[in-house]
């Protein structure tokens, strides 16, 4: 086998060279014969498709260890363009297991960092910045596969985007990988875009959120953009949103073809002292309901109605609606003030359906008032100014939530009331 132009050359692209094999040693067959071991080990020097040929750095170490160990009994030179006459028998073998070992030094070593980073990690997400990217994804040999979760801090208050729920989620797969059998071989990461601006730029990223599988195979070029395929993707193939942890473990183990473990979802029914705390709670229910039930302010009426009146207020003012939805009572506008009220037709906030629903309640209260207080009044005077009052009030409360929903909802009031024959 001779070393040149950059490469190793097998006797048989010798002879197309014209050079004699007889000249050279046939490291192949030479060292074919005596174990298994050695057989395996020149097969991966002398294909053309091995080691040497995949990774220069592997030619490096090799050429090094021909130098130092091999120049050491006189049997090789390595100045310039070298051939190898003959080789001992007993240096070779050894010398491909050093160069065999050494190229995997180096992933051994990454995939032992990410194991202790991922162990000191809470929720077993590793955490990546553009120095981390470069030296656990970016580097060649890898033997281990990465799911990255793209993220970014200033659109965590986005409440369409829901990012601290997706999170959540991505770190419950991430757990169930760590109870599975192929722990160390998938690394959950997340790569959060105030730490990796470089690496989110060059991934191209125009929108979040983003989850995709890197696996060993993946080749990143120094200084150039990054594509990812569109088979590795995790959310497109998603429905629900945010996107469960079952169906980001599925997309897992489908891109790595390894196995994982179960999803377990913290609750409060799995801890140990819910049975003890559940009866404790029915006891000391059911005990304090029989002393409110026997107890003489539950008797009092205008306590049931005051209850009654409340329900009717939140009921009107839609605030199920806003706890089911998760309606912002507020936000601050651009120059830092609270704004309550969306004028026209842009949007709702919750704060005006408590409005809204006050309104309501208010207006009731004086047709209520109309029918059932002023009729008590003796003085015939006083009792005309109160009905007349309390017509005023109602009257204006009606024009103003007549009003509201015709800004509301485009609708006019005339268009409304009126028939059409």
């Amino acid at each position: 086998m001779h070393y040149a132009n950059g490469r190793f050359t097998r006797t048989s692209q010798l002879e197309q060279l014209g050079k004699p094999p007889q000249a050279d040693l046939v490291l192949c067959s030479t060292l074919g014969g005596p174990t298994r071991l050695q057989r395996h080990l020149c097969s991966l020097l002398c294909h053309d498709q091995g080691p040497v040929q995949a990774d220069p750095v592997l030619f490096h170490n090799i050429k090094r260890l021909c130098i130092g160990v091999i120049n050491q009994h006189h049997r090789l030179d390595c100045r310039g363009l070298f051939r190898v006459p003959v080789i001992s028998m007993r240096v070779l073998p050894l010398l491909s297991l050093l160069v065999l070992l050494g190229s995997c030094a180096g992933a051994s070593e990454r995939g032992t960092k990410l194991v202790a980073r991922q162990a000191a990690s809470k929720d077993g997400i590793i955490v990546f910045s553009n120095s981390d990217f470069e030296d656990f994804a970016a580097t060649k040999g890898r033997d281990y596969h990465l799911m990255f979760f793209l993220n970014a801090h200033y659109m965590v208050k986005n409440a369409d985007m829901n990012l601290p729920k997706l999170r959540q989620e991505y770190a419950l797969a991430a757990q169930a990988f760590r109870r599975g059998p192929h722990a160390q071989q998938v690394f959950f990461i997340e790569l959060v875009y105030e730490r990796s601006k470089d690496v989110f730029q060059r991934l191209g990223v125009q929108q979040l959120p983003m989850v995709f599988h890197w696996g060993p195979d993946a080749v990143v070029r120094e200084g150039r953009s990054i594509k990812i395929p569109k088979s590795s993707e995790c959310g497109p193939s998603i429905k629900a949103y945010p996107w469960p942890a079952e169906e980001l473990l599925r997309c897992a183990t489908g891109n790595t073809g390894l196995a994982a473990g179960e999803v377990d979802r913290p609750s409060m029914l799995k801890h140990p002292l819910f049975p003890l705390a559940l009866l404790a709670f029915i006891v000391v229910g059911g005990y304090a309901a029989w002393v409110v039930y026997n107890s003489p302010i539950v008797k009092i009426t205008p306590l049931w109605a005051l209850g009654a009146l409340a329900v009717y207020w939140f009921a009107t003012s839609g605030g199920m609606y806003n706890i089911i939805r998760g309606m912002p009572l507020y936000y601050r506008g651009q120059n830092g003030k609270l704004v309550w009220w969306m004028e026209g037709r842009s949007g709702q906030l919750g704060a005006e359906g408590f409005i809204m629903g006050s309104s309501y309640l208010f207006f009731s209260g004086t047709l209520a008032g109309l029918s059932y207080v002023a009729p008590r009044i003796r003085s015939s005077s006083a009792r005309g100014v109160a009905s007349l009052v309390l017509v005023l009030l109602a009257a204006f409360t009606a024009m103003r939530i007549l009003s509201t929903y015709s800004n509301k909802s485009g609708i006019n009031m005339r268009t409304f009331f009126s028939f059409y024959h």
